[in-house]
């Protein structure tokens, strides 16, 4: 088996090119900071930085992502960071962050940011990247809006999963033009990025562009002490296999696995719920029943469940993986849910089984990679009870060693196919722009 490739920012860092390959100058964009968007942009910063770039970064926290350079010197003669300010959502609709209004001021302040870039730096931008293009795409109610900013563009398209639906043609009509995907058709947009393959031919027929896959990469980093969260938990579980999920999001399956985990408390099981939680996203029946499974697990009528609802982020990198560390099992139940997740190389970089539902690009991939077990919550507890207690013997459903492939779903996911994918993604856009990829 081959060496593991290490996904870690901070060390995995291929070898400086000299100046004499410089191929251009890349505008790397994202309007969030949160999550795993941090790790996501500073990887691909340092990843078109070792293939020989300028690189322009433009996204909320400038001062953060310049991190990148220190690594290796001379990068900092190549990178120059752009604060972007996103606007506000002007819809009063809960979990809604997008209008036309926004989508168009997202544009506008896109090209005022490059148009700063460039006076500052006297490059030109050969080339714009979007880390998280829907931001850019949906409710955008001209096709003209990527005019604004006069250069080749391209992005990493996360929620296209309408792409699949086998709705009656007038309601996805509907759907894929509040969604903004006729910008693809742009002509200066001639490749799309992908985490899920599956809407790829759709994208490549109906819009006429490149579908290039990239990895769901992750920071790997872990403190060389576990942290003070990592500790409590263990010793709250007194050595009983620990099942943990981080953000509380209702997609992500929390109250069927809270519901789960109340019925499970004559096991010798451990339930952890931490992370993003919000009061809104939840009924006034569902929050009193979340209030009733706290106040239960503070005061110790029941000793199998940690719960945090205040709704803290758990920053990505040492804090993050530190947590994701004491977790025996990885909990990614999301009914219904269809795109992937970056909880399965989570699960590959700290060797961890996988707790999984049915259907989607998480069922395909734990299965194609043996990751865990996936179930059908539709069926109750006892089908979550039988894949829990495999799991914690390292077997499959039908009592056979699971064999994970962790180590190949690490390759598949790594920091070095990052940068492959976005050679391959700017060699679309732009020939004769970027090296030959091996």
């Amino acid at each position: 088996m081959p060496p593991v490739e290490t996904l870690s920012i901070s060390t995995a860092i291929p070898e400086e090119r000299g100046p004499e390959v410089l191929l251009g100058t890349v505008a790397l964009a994202d309007c969030r900071w949160y999550g795993h968007h941090p790790t996501y942009f500073r990887a691909m910063a340092q990843a078109l930085l070792s293939a020989g770039y300028r690189v322009v970064a433009i996204c909320p926290e400038p001062v953060r992502c310049g991190s990148v350079v220190a690594l290796v010197p001379g990068w900092a003669d190549r990178f120059h960071p752009v604060k972007f300010e996103d606007p506000p959502c002007y819809l009063p609709i809960p979990r809604v962050d997008h209008d036309p209004l926004s989508t168009l001021q997202r544009w506008q302040r896109m090209r005022n940011a490059l148009r700063l870039a460039e006076a500052e730096t006297g490059w030109k931008v050969d080339f714009v990247f979007f880390c998280w293009l829907d931001s850019f795409l949906r409710f955008a109610f001209s096709a003209g809006l990527p005019g604004m900013i006069a250069v080749p563009w391209s992005g990493l398209y996360f929620r296209n999963h309408h792409l699949l639906s086998d709705e009656e043609k007038c309601k996805g009509d509907v759907v894929r033009f509040l969604k903004g995907d006729r910008l693809l058709r742009h002509e200066q947009c001639h490749a799309v990025g992908l985490l899920d393959e599956r809407p790829s031919e759709y994208l490549e027929t109906h819009y006429g562009v490149r579908p290039v896959m990239f990895p769901d990469i992750t920071n790997e980093d872990l403190p060389v002490v576990p942290t003070e969260l990592n500790c409590r938990i263990r010793e709250r579980a007194r050595g009983r296999l620990v099942l943990g999920m981080i953000s509380l999001e209702p997609r992500k399956g929390f109250l069927t696995l809270l519901r789960i985990a109340e019925a499970a408390k004559d096991r010798s099981w451990f339930f952890v719920f931490t992370g993003p939680f919000k009061t809104e996203w939840f009924s006034r029946e569902e929050m009193a029943y979340l209030h009733a499974m706290k106040a239960k697990a503070d005061g110790g009528e029941i000793d199998h469940l940690w719960l945090d609802l205040d709704g803290a982020r758990i920053p990505d990198g040492e804090e993050y993986n530190s947590l994701v560390d004491a977790f025996d099992i990885i909990m990614a139940v999301y009914p219904g849910w269809q795109g992937s997740s970056n909880a399965l190389t989570k699960a590959s970089v700290f060797r961890k089984p996988v707790l999984a539902s049915v259907g989607g690009c998480i069922e395909s991939r734990v299965r194609e990679f043996r990751l865990g077990i996936c179930i059908d919550v539709s069926l109750g507890t006892g089908a979550a009870f039988q894949a829990i207690e495999c799991l914690s013997r390292g077997e499959n459903l039908h009592r056979e060693p699971l064999q994970p492939r962790f180590d190949e779903y690490h390759r598949h996911h790594s920091s070095g196919q990052l940068q492959r994918s976005l050679i391959e993604i700017i060699q679309a856009s732009l020939p004769g722009h970027a090296p030959l990829l091996d």
